[in-house]
């Protein structure tokens, strides 16, 4: 039971990271929504970041906002193509968000890996233990 909780222990800064998210994303909005649309794109790597490099909200937010002055026009034109996607969810109800919001979210993390070249894969141990428990069997 304890590893069902065991994520919590991070809860306090994402919670912080996604707030500063969003009073950034509310003050795009006030800003005629162009402001909106680039707080998305400057803050998309705010999570991976802090899941991968156990950076804190901060750091994470300023390493993600130099990740985005280097390739400015085309991540706002990613964000806008995730948010599209993502909306298609929205369609439906809300329920084909179950499709549509993991597959925005793995598009995200496929740029991450590409715009940050020593970012470590995030299944790196269960890749590592397939290749153990591969050697074991031959």
């Amino acid at each position: 039971i304890g590893d069902i909780f065991a994520g919590f222990s991070n809860f306090i800064p994402y919670f912080l990271a996604g707030l500063i998210y969003l009073v950034l994303f509310m003050m795009g909005i006030l800003l005629c929504g162009v402001g909106a649309v680039v707080t998305m794109a400057a803050a998309l790597f705010i999570f991976p970041l802090m899941v991968e490099k156990g950076l804190d909200a901060g750091d994470a937010m300023s390493r993600s906002f130099d990740i985005f002055k280097e390739e400015w026009f085309p991540l706002i034109v990613f964000s806008l193509i995730c948010y599209i996607v993502e909306s298609l969810g929205n369609i439906a109800f809300g329920s084909a968000v179950l499709l549509t919001l993991p597959y925005a979210k793995c598009m995200t993390y496929v740029v991450y890996k590409q715009l940050v070249p020593d970012a470590e894969p995030l299944l790196k141990e269960a890749e590592e233990q397939t290749e153990t428990t591969d050697e074991k069997e031959l």
